[in-house]
């Protein structure tokens, strides 16, 4: 569909005209060589030819000209749009509103899963990462974790206020984000002592999910535009790069804020045992829960 505009747009450049001229000048061509050849007018045949080829060439400048002009300016702008986003470490970028972004950028964090040796997700919920149902990122996280890579998991705690306007932006009116499962967090910690997981009390703003020197960054926002916050906006891919005089890499940026959420936040067996009363089944998950920290997390 935009390809479609995109082309509509680049015809209308064209001088109308100038088709006019085109056919006008075919017309007569074609009429005038067959004249002349009939009558073996050779010398004024092939001096029709020549004067033809000149007139059509000189139209096909003037008809594309706008369209390379167009084209040129277009060409120029993304080469300095280019060169500043390697400057601050932007890889690509992708409009999560088009299905073949969307796999692109599906592609490119599994290929980032399969190639990386440490792993970082701040998210609201993880489920696109862990949650095996959703099938996406879940077949290629596992044998990573199965191999005992470290990953860390910070998401949003399940009590704070933030997530309250969230829900009711979503029109949820559960207690528990459905896209959150404490049981399939619990499954997971419980399982692998190389995860590590934590609750931020504040808003988190983003979705990082961080390997090695590369970072998938998703913003996050409170747009409502029919029954809940639309999901589907821009995605960056960011590469970790060099401060310049200009300022620091965008990966450098995020990379903080992310490690600034994660010495704020609470560890996964502490919130658990203090909110056991307020989370629905939370009683059930501290009996089930492996706990790696006692006797803090119990005197918490």
């Amino acid at each position: 569909m935009m390809r479609r505009v995109r082309d509509s747009k680049m015809l209308k450049r064209i001088p109308q005209g100038v088709i006019f001229f085109e056919v006008l000048l075919f017309a007569l061509s074609v009429g005038l060589l067959g004249y002349l050849g009939e009558r073996n007018l050779w010398t004024y045949f092939w001096a029709t030819v020549i004067i033809s080829i000149v007139l059509f060439a000189t139209l096909q400048i003037h008809k594309w000209k706008p369209v390379t002009e167009y084209l040129a300016r277009r060409e120029d702008t993304e080469f300095r749009i280019g060169k500043r986003f390697d400057e601050f470490g932007i890889a690509n970028i992708f409009n999560m509103q088009i299905p073949e972004e969307q796999f692109e950028r599906n592609q490119l964090t599994q290929e980032l899963i399969r190639s990386g040796r440490v792993f970082s997700l701040l998210s609201l919920s993880a489920a696109s990462y862990v949650d095996p149902s959703v099938k996406r990122h879940w077949d290629a996280l596992r044998p990573k974790l199965d191999s005992g890579a470290p990953f860390r998991l910070l998401l949003q705690a399940p009590l704070c206020p933030e997530k309250k306007v969230r829900d009711a932006l979503n029109s949820t009116a559960t207690e528990f984000d459905s896209k959150l499962s404490l049981p399939r967090l619990l499954e997971l910690y419980n399982r692998y002592p190389n995860l590590s997981i934590r609750f931020s009390p504040t808003s988190i703003y983003c979705a990082a999910f961080i390997v090695d020197d590369d970072m998938i960054y998703d913003p996050y926002h409170l747009g409502k535009l029919e029954d809940r916050i639309e999901n589907y906006f821009v995605c960056f891919h960011l590469r970790a790069a060099k401060a310049s005089q200009q300022g620091h890499s965008y990966y450098a940026i995020l990379r903080a804020h992310f490690e600034h959420l994660w010495n704020t936040a609470e560890d996964f067996e502490r919130y658990l045992v203090a909110n056991q009363a307020n989370l629905l089944g939370g009683e059930v998950y501290v009996k089930q829960l492996r706990l790696r920290h006692l006797p803090q997390a119990l005197e918490a």
